[in-house]
């Protein structure tokens, strides 16, 4: 998973997870933190080439350990699945070999309030995004 698909994560997966991801209890997160890229100013320079440039990210203002890290899977989940663990601002997308990539993420105060499973229908580039209404937990 390269940098470009990190930073779309770190606004559109968030927000996009929260509308389409399983929520955790956070007792269930244990993480194994090694970072997945040595260098994180790389991972979190600027963007320039895209039809809304992203530029570099503050990451002195970012505690790292929500750097984007390869982490053993903490949920349980299938390979592909998206899991967010909002109290601890934290996204997983599940891989292979029980593994799981980590982001750290913003949780907005709606997010808070949702929760539950949710599927994602599809994926657009620079999508719009709204709250998903209010369900109850499965």
């Amino acid at each position: 998973m390269g940098r470009r698909q990190f930073l779309f994560g770190a606004t559109g997966l968030a927000a996009a997870a929260v509308a389409g991801c399983t929520t955790t209890p956070p007792a269930a997160f244990v993480a194994d933190t090694r970072p997945a890229m040595p260098d994180p100013a790389m991972m979190y320079a600027a963007i320039p080439g895209e039809k809304f440039p992203v530029p570099a990210a503050r990451i002195d203002l970012i505690d790292p350990k929500y750097y984007r890290q390869a982490v053993k899977d903490p949920t349980g989940e299938k390979p592909g699945t998206i899991v967010v663990d909002t109290p601890k601002r934290f996204l997983y997308l599940v891989q292979e070999n029980g593994r799981a990539i980590r982001y750290g993420v913003g949780i907005g105060r709606d997010g808070f309030a949702w929760g539950g499973r949710a599927k994602i229908q599809y994926k657009r580039k620079w999508p719009k995004w709204t709250p998903p209404p209010m369900s109850s937990p499965m």
